[in-house]
């Protein structure tokens, strides 16, 4: 979730257009692609960002000073032409890692079976969902100042060395969560993350290709993000069952068992696919039992020479030391036929019965739900670099109603054309770069049919759309607003490192392969034991 950019004050209302722009929101067009903060939130458009690159405006008199603020490329890094400076994009975008984080995310990371995550976990895969975004572009960098805040300084958020504060979800960031504000519902916070950039003002913004943004030869003030937090979720009255994951590679698989089933929307694939597998999940199971009590009967039944043994032993009524004699006879006969019984089934095929039983229900909540009803971790983290670096959500942008009055349009859905065919920027198109984006989407692109939308990271983040690795559409969307007229790093297919991390894996042998251990073992000493009273000698 990306939390609308504070404003810094209230911006100078403006009317007179709202009745005419409530018919022009209506035309959007339906299938979408990127969007950015800046468009998403104050209905920023692309026709004036085009005539910028050029020094000129579109934005007359009718638009106050802040008001211009608001619709003008801005809200994202800015690249300082002294290359020793250490703010925005120089030297990257440092990061702290709040030392109460850990222990409040490891009890709901589901896969924490016997210790598996660790903390250095948990932040190695943050650090990787930076550096999805990081390995895209060569002014994007992440670093992890924990270590020398917490030497240095103190690792609170309020360490200067740190532009990004990495917490938990808490009332110390959100009203709304404050117990004792009474004036405020949390019944809508169900966010798995929240990535809110911070805002100022700049007199002297640089974009990455060097240029500024001027009106004519001025300079004009523009809005950037010098910081901000990341949240992530550890609980809320809107979602108290939140939980995560990590194994990324595993999961992936049932993700993609959703996205095969029919269905409107990715929540209702996700809906059809689990009552599927519970009914196939259920059916074996109880399949499985049926057939184990069944042999267990017959195993365990005994045979009509003991009921022989014990009527006869009966059958006067007085049991005398010659009868008890014969009834442990008796009973000794029936451990060794039973034991018998047992030695002839075949070792595999019990211990796999007994395996689906005791290890079915286990794979069942241990690791098909986690995959299922939890939020991937390392994707949330991507998804919300995005927000830090000012691209928005594509499929989900606000009414008119909701943006400032000043507003002329909503913003749109862009993508940028001359990249979108495979090319990258040169000297010229870097710097008119805004001349190539368009509303909509390339006649190519790789559109989900039950969204509309254009396959992005970017796309509202829930338990069905975790993604490690940026789309096409992510990319352009970077590179549009972090240009780069050497053309590097830029591709169709963005670089993406998936790391296995093999948690799914050691889950699956801890729930079947000792189980399926433990009942070959157990299996084999009843054969010892057959075999061994089978070959005793009778003496006399």
């Amino acid at each position: 979730s990306a939390r609308g950019p504070p404003t810094g004050g209230t911006p100078e209302p403006h009317m007179g257009r709202h009745a005419l722009l409530v018919i022009q929101a209506a035309l959007v067009p339906s299938i979408n692609s990127w969007t950015s903060l800046g468009m998403q939130f104050y209905g920023g458009q692309v026709e004036e960002f085009a005539l910028e690159t050029r020094g000129q405006t579109g934005l007359g008199f009718e638009y106050s000073a802040t008001q211009r603020l608001y619709l003008r490329r801005g809200q994202i890094w800015s690249l300082p032409e002294d290359e020793t400076s250490t703010h925005g994009l120089s030297g990257g975008i440092t990061y702290a890692w709040d030392p109460q984080l850990c222990g409040q995310l490891l009890p709901l990371m589901r896969e924490n079976v016997a210790n598996l995550i660790s903390c250095d976990d948990l932040k190695a895969s943050l650090q990787r969902g930076f550096d999805a975004w990081a390995m895209n572009s060569r002014h994007i960098k992440f670093v992890d100042v924990s270590t020398a805040c917490e030497k240095q300084y103190t690792l609170t958020k309020d360490c200067p060395l740190a532009e990004v504060w990495v917490a938990a979800l808490s009332c110390e960031f959100v009203s709304a969560l404050c117990e004792d504000n009474p004036n405020t519902d949390a019944s809508s916070l169900t966010w798995a993350a929240a990535a809110t950039p911070k805002f100022a003002l700049s007199n002297s913004f640089r974009f990455t290709n060097g240029e500024y943004n001027k009106v004519g030869n001025v300079v004009q003030p523009s809005i950037e993000i010098v910081g901000g937090t990341l949240l992530f979720n550890i609980g809320t009255p809107a979602a108290p069952g939140m939980c995560w994951y990590l194994d990324s590679a595993f999961c992936s698989n049932f993700h993609a068992m959703k996205a095969s089933f029919p269905g409107s929307t990715p929540a209702v694939q996700a809906a059809n696919a689990k009552v599927v597998i519970i009914v196939l999940f259920w059916t074996i199971w109880l399949s499985t039992i049926a057939l184990f009590l069944y042999n267990v009967f017959w195993v365990f039944t005994p045979r009509k020479a003991f009921w022989d043994e014990l009527k006869e032993a009966l059958e006067d009524g007085i049991l005398d030391g010659e009868d008890m004699k014969e009834l442990e006879e008796a009973r000794k006969q029936y451990i060794k036929n039973t034991m018998k019984r047992i030695a002839k089934y075949e070792t595999i095929a019990v211990a796999f019965i007994i395996t689906v039983i005791v290890g079915l229900p286990l794979l069942y909540w241990q690791l098909f739900l986690p995959c299922w009803d939890c939020y991937d971790f390392e994707g949330a983290a991507v998804h919300e670099a995005g927000h830090l670096l000012g691209l928005g959500h594509p499929d989900a942008f606000p009414s008119l109603s909701q943006l400032p009055s000043f507003a002329p349009d909503i913003g749109k859905n862009v993508y940028n054309a001359l990249l979108a065919e495979g090319s990258s920027y040169n000297s010229t198109t870097c710097i008119n770069n805004w001349d190539a984006v368009f509303s909509g989407l390339p006649a190519s692109a790789d559109v989900e049919d039950e969204t509309s939308v254009r396959n992005a990271v970017m796309e509202s983040f829930t338990q069905n759309n975790p993604s490690q690795c940026l789309s096409a559409d992510d990319a352009e969307g970077l590179h549009t607003l972090y240009p780069d007229c050497d053309g590097l790093f830029y591709s169709t297919m963005p670089n993406c490192i998936k790391v296995n991390l093999n948690f799914g894996v050691v889950r699956v042998f801890l729930y079947l392969g000792i189980p399926l251990l433990v009942v070959v073992w157990v299996m084999l000493v009843f054969d010892y034991v057959s075999l061994s009273s089978a070959c005793q000698p009778a003496f006399t």
